[in-house]
C-alpha cells in the first residue's frame, strides 16, 4: 500500500512540473503577443483622441483550482507612445524618466520586473484593481502610450505571474485595437510541492573580479524569512524544502558588488538572480602640447614628420645674439677690413676733390 502511495505522490510531483512548464510557455507567449504591437498590417495611425480599455481575465493553470478572486493588482503607465513611424517609439514619462533602464524591448521580462521594483521603491503613482469571484478585472479610460502590470496580491496558494508590459492600442488584424484583454496564468501551488531553489547567474563576467560570496535572502510580505551565502562550492544556488504553503515568495541580494547590477526573474519557484558586469568607462583623452624645437634645419611635429624650421636667432638670455650652427665666422674680420678701406679711400677722394676746387677759385 505503501509503496502505491510513493508512487502516486512521484506521479504528481512530476505533474505539476510538467504544469509549471506548460504554465510559464503559455505566459512568455502571452507576453510576447502583448508587449510587441504590430504596425505592419495597418497603413493608418491610430486616432489619438481615443482612449482605450485593458481587461484582465486571471486564468488558473490547474483546472481544479479555486478562482484567483481577490487578486489586486496595479496597472503603472511608463511611457508615451509614438505612432508616426514604422515602429513605435516609446520615450519615458516623468514618473520613470530617473529608472536608468533602456526600452529597447518591451517583450523583455526581465525589463518588466526591473520597472516594477522601481515603481515599489519609488513610491510611483498606479491603478489598483481586484479581480472579482470569476478572477477578472478591468481597467478603463485609458489614454495611449505604454504599460506595466504588476500582481500585489494573489489568494493563498497561488504564485504572483510575472510583471509584463502592454501597448495600447493593438492591432489586430486590419484595424487598430482599443480594447485589448490579457490573460496571464496563475500557478497554484500545492502543500507537498512547496519546495523553492535560488541560482547565481553571472554576465560580462570574466571570474577576475567576482567575489568569493554572495548573500541573498528569501522574503515574504512578513519579512525577511531565511539567508544563505551562495558560492562557487555549491554551484552558486541553493533548494529550501518544506516552506510554507503561500504564494508571495521572493529572493533579494544584500551588498551587491561593486560594478555590477542586479537583476531578478522566476519561473515557477525556480529564482534567478543575475548579476551584469558594468562595462569599464572609456579613458579619459588628454591633449599633450610638445614644445617646437628651432634650431637647426628642421622642426619635430607630434606626428613624426618633419618640417622646415624658421631661422630665428637664438639668444643666450642676456639678449646677446649666439652664433648659428654651421655658420662660417673667418670672412667678418677680412670684409671688416675691406670696408673700412673703401670709407678710407672715399674720404681721400672727397678731399682732393674739394683742394682741386678750392685752387680754381683763386
Amino acid at each position: 500500500m505503501w509503496i502505491r502511495r510513493l508512487t502516486e505522490r512521484r506521479n504528481r510531483i512530476q505533474m505539476n512540473k510538467m504544469k509549471r512548464f506548460i504554465q510559464i510557455s503559455v505566459l512568455m507567449l502571452g507576453a510576447a503577443v502583448l508587449g510587441r504591437p504590430a504596425f505592419a498590417a495597418v497603413s493608418s495611425q491610430p486616432d489619438p483622441n481615443r482612449n482605450c480599455s485593458l481587461s484582465i481575465n486571471l486564468q488558473p493553470e490547474n483546472l481544479d483550482a479555486p478562482p484567483a478572486a481577490g487578486t489586486r493588482t496595479a496597472l503603472y503607465y511608463v511611457a508615451d507612445a509614438d505612432f508616426s513611424g514604422n515602429d513605435v517609439q516609446f520615450t519615458f514619462c516623468d514618473d520613470f524618466a530617473d529608472c536608468g533602464l533602456v526600452l529597447d524591448d518591451i517583450t523583455d521580462t526581465a525589463l518588466a520586473e526591473q520597472l516594477s521594483v522601481y515603481a515599489g521603491n519609488a513610491a510611483v503613482q498606479c491603478d489598483v484593481k481586484t479581480a472579482d469571484d470569476r478572477g477578472s478585472l478591468s481597467y478603463t479610460d485609458l489614454q495611449q502610450g505604454l504599460y506595466l502590470l504588476a500582481a500585489l496580491e494573489v489568494p493563498e496558494g497561488y504564485m504572483a505571474f510575472e510583471p509584463f508590459l502592454v501597448c495600447l492600442p493593438q492591432t489586430a488584424e486590419d484595424h487598430w485595437a482599443y480594447d485589448v484583454t490579457a490573460v496571464p496564468k496563475l500557478l497554484f501551488v500545492s502543500s507537498e510541492d512547496t519546495r523553492l531553489r535560488v541560482q547565481k547567474v553571472w554576465e560580462n563576467d570574466e571570474g577576475e573580479d567576482r567575489p568569493q560570496e554572495v548573500t541573498v535572502r528569501l522574503m515574504n510580505a512578513d519579512g525577511v524569512y531565511d539567508t544563505v551565502t551562495l558560492n562557487a562550492d555549491i554551484n552558486w544556488q541553493y533548494t529550501w524544502d518544506a516552506l510554507p504553503d503561500r504564494a508571495d515568495w521572493y529572493v533579494q541580494e544584500i551588498n551587491v558588488p561593486a560594478h555590477y547590477t542586479v537583476s531578478y526573474t522566476h519561473d515557477g519557484l525556480i529564482f534567478t538572480v543575475k548579476n551584469t558586469r558594468n562595462p569599464d568607462p572609456p579613458p579619459a583623452e588628454t591633449t599633450v602640447t610638445s614644445a617646437t624645437q628651432t634650431t637647426g634645419q628642421t622642426t619635430a611635429t607630434q606626428s613624426g614628420q618633419t618640417t622646415p624650421a624658421p631661422t630665428t636667432p637664438a639668444n643666450n638670455g642676456s639678449g646677446e645674439k649666439l652664433v648659428q650652427t654651421g655658420q662660417l665666422k673667418w670672412p667678418v674680420p677680412m670684409l671688416a677690413a675691406g670696408g673700412l678701406l673703401m670709407i678710407a679711400c672715399g674720404a681721400a677722394v672727397r678731399s682732393r676733390g674739394r683742394k682741386q676746387n678750392d685752387e680754381e677759385k683763386c
